[in-house]
């Protein structure tokens, strides 16, 4: 039988790896950026707004 998704235990483990823990500052750096307008997100050349 083919398991689409992982059981809780992986998961969990997943969750709590330290490379998840490690890449967690640089991809809220990043979210920052973007939300206080210094990334811009184009849409499409009719839509544009920064994120």
């Amino acid at each position: 039988m083919i398991t689409l998704y992982p059981d809780l235990a992986t998961v969990e483990a997943a969750l709590a790896s330290p490379a998840r823990a490690a890449a967690k500052a640089p991809t809220e750096e990043v979210l920052a950026r973007c939300l206080d307008g210094r990334i811009h997100h184009h849409v499409t050349q009719a839509n544009e707004f920064p994120l």
